[in-house]
């Protein structure tokens, strides 16, 4: 764990817990009340938008929940049945969500990531293309 922590903060990462379904972070509220226990002041929490939105949990109120303790966003869209869309593939609303990330103060990692196997690395890197493509425009209005 020690040379993990190092690693992590060498790369100027901040330590996470992800929320995942079937771990002792199982909800953001479990995650949360982890992170406090723990009392490691620079711990936080990992979310992946699709994967809440598959637990039933919305992700701008997970973000709103979460303020400060969040560590680590991977920017998932999901169609209700697929939890590894680029975005604007789906059904989340990324304005939102951006927003909410913006009233956190949150200035970590924004990850956008392809987790079908099953795609060749061309299809991939299209696919992945195109979601940055659509986040690009959201981005800029949010810095301006």
């Amino acid at each position: 764990l020690s040379e993990y922590a190092r690693r992590m903060k060498a790369a100027h990462i901040r330590p996470a817990l992800a929320v995942r379904e079937g771990t002792i972070a199982d909800t953001v509220e479990h995650a949360r009340e982890l992170t406090q226990l723990l009392n490691v002041p620079t711990a936080g929490v990992a979310i992946d938008t699709a994967a809440l939105v598959m637990q039933d949990c919305e992700p701008a109120e997970a973000i709103a929940m979460l303020g400060a303790q969040l560590a680590h966003v991977t920017l998932h869209d999901t169609d209700g049945v697929r939890p590894s869309l680029p975005p604007g593939q789906g059904s989340l609303d990324f304005p939102a969500i951006l927003r909410a990330l913006d009233a956190a103060g949150y200035s970590g990692p924004l990850v956008v990531a392809l987790d079908d196997i099953h795609l060749s690395p061309e299809e991939r890197a299209h696919e992945l293309a195109q979601g940055i493509a659509y986040l690009q425009p959201l981005l800029q209005r949010k810095a301006a």
